[in-house]
């Protein structure tokens, strides 16, 4: 049997199990010029950093794998996926391809319908830049009549003994986040400015070819400050456990105009495309938080813990709820974390005549027009996230709309 291993830009993962699948003879295709890399406008940075990092990852490759095929971004791309696999299969007649379970369904349809046309099979691995699997969330979630996120997060602390006292969290407490909430204005001292790091001449190479290839992409490359190895990315999660750890639970939610970043760990490019270990960055922050006794607040800890292991392992899109006197807003942001998909509040000029009082009434009107949005988008099931609110009155209004017209949450 032949085979072969497809690794795309977002899969770096050292522990990627496409690399162990297969010999190192055997072919393997790093393929940068992804499909929505073209159909979508990304930021550059983000170009850069995915395709600066496979390129840097190359080389430590090539000391384990003979075979290596690098296929780079061009300008003027008329190839698709399927037709660059069908290109190499007639050169190689390979039998099986070995892949990490692809993020973009586009991808994953292309790859299914290039094996069916081929008699290829198709081996998908599991993705090891997530802690839990798809069969895990399967069993924590075949008798729910709802997801919410609060208790995947609470099952799944247990279940890896993350942040536990026995059968009991640690600081007598699941959840910290009203803990978490302080206005820019409590702010005593401003945080350090971010160290500058240095680009090598592989990744101002790199950022060459983005700006040649996605030109109209927003994002000036000046200011990139981003890690393209694993080495460095560990540098940059040691750097914030030392340096702005400490305050990340209290100003979580804080927004500053003049400072975009505040005590941000600016890690999930790194663990979204596998330079960290989300498992490594629990465990580091554990550890930290131990060795420096009090200095690190419980809130902080567990902030940052539910960051990786709440939202990013509830793998759905997420609903996030802000209430003040007059509105209510919802955000309805994707599964990653990384952007929001749309913002309604009873404060839109659309809404208002609908939405005449900020009451239990109002928040059902808001849910309905939630929902309307959600499955316009066919997303049917999404993580309720009640950003430290208690589940009653308005909040609970607005979770029982959505609900009731038509959206498991």
């Amino acid at each position: 049997m032949k085979q072969i291993g497809l690794i795309f830009p977002n899969d770096l993962s050292t522990n990627n199990k496409v690399l162990s699948s297969i010999k190192s003879s055997d072919p393997l295709l790093l393929y940068e010029p992804c499909d929505t890399f073209y159909q979508l406008k990304h930021h550059k940075h983000k170009l850069v950093l995915l395709i600066s990092a496979l390129r840097h990852w190359k080389k430590i490759l090539e000391d384990d794998f003979t075979n290596i095929i690098h296929i780079k971004i061009t300008k003027d791309r008329d190839i698709d996926l399927m037709h660059e696999l069908e290109t190499l299969h007639k050169k190689l007649e390979f039998n099986l391809l070995h892949v990490t379970q692809p993020s973009d369904h586009g991808i994953l349809t292309q790859l299914m319908f290039f094996g069916s046309k081929h008699n290829v099979e198709l081996k998908i691995h599991p993705d090891t830049k997530f802690i839990d699997s798809i069969e895990g969330f399967s069993e924590w979630s075949a008798d729910k009549k709802s997801l919410v996120q609060e208790y995947y997060y609470r099952w799944l602390r247990k279940k890896y003994s993350l942040l536990m006292e026995g059968n009991k969290p640690l600081g007598g407490k699941w959840n910290f986040d009203k803990d978490n909430q302080k206005s820019i204005s409590k702010l005593k001292d401003l945080p350090k400015p971010r160290p500058k790091l240095k680009s090598d001449e592989l990744t101002i190479s790199t950022m060459v070819d983005i700006e040649n290839c996605f030109p109209d992409s927003a994002g000036n490359l000046e200011s990139f400050n981003w890690a393209v190895t694993h080495s460095d990315a560990r540098k940059q999660l040691k750097n914030f456990l030392m340096t702005y750890f400490k305050s990340f639970g209290d100003f979580q939610d804080a927004i500053d105009k003049e400072n975009t970043t505040l005590f941000h760990s600016l890690l999930s490019p790194y663990i979204n495309s596998g330079l960290l270990d989300p498992m490594e960055c629990i465990v580091d922050a554990i550890s930290y938080f131990k060795k420096t006794e009090d200095e690190i607040p419980i809130n902080a800890l567990e902030g940052f813990v539910r960051q990786i292991l709440g939202w990013r392992e509830s793998g759905s899109h997420r609903l996030s709820v802000f209430k003040s006197l007059n509105h209510i807003y919802v955000q309805v942001i994707t599964p990653s974390g990384d952007k929001v998909i749309k913002t309604i509040s009873s404060n839109q000029k659309n809404l208002k005549a609908k939405v005449k009082s900020n009451n239990i009434e109002g928040s059902k009107i808001i849910g309905k027009v939630v929902a309307e949005f959600l499955k316009k988008e066919k997303i049917n099931k999404i993580a309720f996230d009640r950003s430290g609110y208690k589940y009653h009155g308005k909040i609970k209004a607005l979770a029982e709309s959505i609900r009731e017209n038509g959206v498991n949450i």
